[in-house]
């Protein structure tokens, strides 16, 4: 019997298989790559001002001596375009003697009137509950919180407790940034900031969201930022640079232990901005640990804040985030390889 009729041999079909395989592959890494670059510039817009994202700033009022201080820093990192979305609140548990309604009202009083005379409006919240994180976590919720501001007490410091607390409680909401701030000056006399940055910090979920905060306290106040980091997190702020200029200068931090050393010989008039992770994140560093240690050791007398960027994207980010890594085109790019090697 004789060979079937077809249209196309083997070789033909064959080669026709092989070509629709290159093109589809191809065509996956433009759109991956497209994808890649529309994600950086998204980014960099996002720090710049360009994007206009939703911000919604809680400050979390425990103490008379921090109130100001609380509300100067929520001032100085937020956009001048949010005039509705900032909150200060008080959680009232009087089982516990940690607060009152009239402990309450004084300190969310002083709040209001030191934003407005800066003309600036500012929400005050009460809430019951026996629980003050809880209450923290249930107004985050209802309000839509972005970022959330804690003080430290100057006595107290990094404490143990406040420690149990930070890490136990206010970390547990993946996707809202938390700020812990101590300040032993008035913001007006720091000259320069050093900003340390971890390895592997831009690919945490809110890493440019909470970057966007270290930009506004250097366009609101005139402050030099310094930023040690690794030097591709370093090429990333540069070009951020480009679009939204501030006074910066850039350090290769070549390992954490780097950065500590640095952090400890601040002067006088300057202040220290750490980005901080949780265990598990890309970014986590052992030696996080000990940096309460440093903090209440050294930088008693200096204004410091750290900065736990959020964990998780929001719903919306989902799609960005799956195509925003470059070690996934990597590994991507070995795969193929393999296919036509």
């Amino acid at each position: 019997s004789g060979e079937p009729i077809r249209l196309l041999d083997e070789s033909v079909l064959n080669g026709s298989i092989l070509l629709i395989l290159i093109s589809c592959t191809v065509s996956s890494f433009v759109s991956m790559s497209s994808a890649q670059k529309i994600a950086e510039s998204e980014n960099e817009d996002t720090v710049s001002g360009n994007n206009h994202e939703e911000e919604n700033i809680l400050l979390a009022l425990n103490y008379d001596n921090t109130v100001e201080r609380m509300v100067n820093l929520g001032i100085l990192i937020k956009a001048h375009s949010n005039t509705e979305d900032f909150f200060a609140l008080n959680v009232i548990n009087e089982d516990k003697n940690e607060s009152s309604v009239k402990n309450a009202e004084k300190l969310l009083h002083l709040a209001t009137d030191t934003a407005a005379s800066t003309d600036v409006k500012l929400k005050a919240l009460k809430r019951y509950d026996n629980d003050v994180i809880n209450g923290v976590n249930n107004v985050i919720k209802e309000q839509k919180i972005t970022d959330l501001i804690i003080g430290l007490e100057d006595e107290k410091g990094f404490s143990t407790s406040f420690a149990h607390n930070l890490y136990n409680g206010y970390l547990q909401n993946d996707d809202v940034n938390v700020f812990v701030y101590h300040a032993a000056q008035p913001l007006s006399t720091i000259k320069k900031y050093a900003v340390m940055i971890p390895e592997n910090a831009h690919k945490e979920a809110g890493f440019f969201h909470a970057l966007v905060r270290v930009w506004n306290i250097a366009r609101n106040s005139g402050a030099t930022i310094v930023f040690y980091a690794p030097e591709n997190i370093l090429n990333i702020l540069q070009k951020i640079i480009k679009k939204a200029n501030i006074e910066a200068e850039f350090i290769i931090m070549n390992t954490w232990k780097d950065g500590e050393e640095t952090a400890a010989q601040i002067k006088e008039d300057e202040g220290l901005i750490i980005f901080m992770a949780k265990r598990g994140m890309q970014s986590y560093v052992p030696r996080m640990r000990m940096i309460p240690e440093l903090l209440n050791g050294r930088l008693h007398d200096n204004n410091y804040l750290l900065i736990f960027p959020y964990s998780e994207f929001k719903q919306e980010n989902i799609e960005r985030r799956s195509v925003g890594n470059h070690d996934d085109f990597t590994e991507i790019g070995n795969v193929i390889k393999k296919i036509f090697k």
